[in-house]
């Protein structure tokens, strides 16, 4: 079933203009915690609009997807606390280990045929997400805000095209609202020309692309390989070959292009991997 144009202004419209506003609100705010807080609430608050006006799920989780806003909401609550400055980076990878942990523990089925074990899943989940969060607060420090965020909202739209592609429209609709309030964030930073870093969301879009994946994953019957689930969501670690050589030189567009240039090159070739297992499995039948 295409999307429809309620589906396009609620699911992706309305978070993009929410988290546009809660940026320009959190700006206005002279609070210390505010600019750590600001990307991840925005990111999941336009996540959360479009999954409840679009009734993607119930307020109250009945099966084990239904887990992923509440989740998420954790995630953008605690992932700043993580970035105070006080927090050692062995402590803030405890903290995310512990949400990634819990996150795992409602999401993955307790099916007795999953395969592989739900052990399996609740291991590798939890590591993967922690580890990715603290990488991700690492490179925020490092990049310039609008290329850190588009990188971020570019990621999360690539996750929706692959959970579209496998069948799972409603988990699609999901990531693309949370893509959108990426987007938003990266249209504040671009209007105010923030050169300044973003910190404090890499929790809450770890838990958004990853729980989204996941729960897609186990719910398809799709041909996409699950290497392409897992590389989507830590494609923008690929900002970091931009820290030196080559990539690193030049600026303005060019410099832009460079830093982003692996992680487009990543996601792009997951999509198109995606859509091309998706044309062999229907050449099939």
């Amino acid at each position: 079933m295409p999307l429809t144009a309620q589906d396009i202004l609620w699911g992706c419209v309305a978070p993009t203009v929410l988290a546009l506003l809660l940026m320009w609100v959190f700006s206005k705010l002279r609070e210390p915690t505010s600019g750590r807080v600001a990307s991840s609430w925005s990111l999941i608050s336009g996540f959360l609009c479009g999954y409840f006006v679009l009734a993607l799920g119930p307020w109250i989780a009945e099966s084990h997807w239904q887990w992923v806003p509440h989740l998420c909401l954790a995630a953008a609550i605690v992932g700043p606390v993580g970035r105070a400055a006080d927090v050692s980076a062995g402590e803030r990878f405890l903290l995310y280990l512990v949400v990634s942990t819990l996150s795992a523990w409602f999401l993955v089925p307790t099916w007795d045929d999953l395969s592989p074990s739900r052990g399996t899943y609740l291991v590798g989940y939890s590591l993967y997400v922690a580890l990715l969060a603290l990488t991700l607060e690492a490179l925020a420090n490092k990049f310039d805000g609008r290329i850190f965020s588009a990188v971020l909202a570019f990621s999360l739209m690539s996750a929706a095209i692959v959970l579209i592609l496998s069948g799972n429209l409603r988990f699609g609709q999901m990531t693309l609202a949370g893509a959108s309030s990426a987007f938003g964030v990266f249209l504040y930073a671009t209007v105010t020309r923030r050169s300044t870093p973003l910190p404090g969301w890499g929790l809450a879009f770890a838990t958004c692309a990853a729980g989204t994946l996941l729960v897609g994953y186990v719910n398809s019957i799709s041909e996409i390989s699950p290497a392409i689930y897992l590389v989507v969501p830590i494609a923008p670690l690929g900002l970091a070959a931009s820290l030196a050589g080559p990539l690193s030189a030049g600026t303005g567009l060019r410099g832009v292009a460079g830093r982003i240039l692996l992680p487009t090159v990543i996601l792009i070739a997951a999509c198109v991997l995606a859509f091309l297992s998706e044309q062999s499995s229907y050449e099939g039948y």
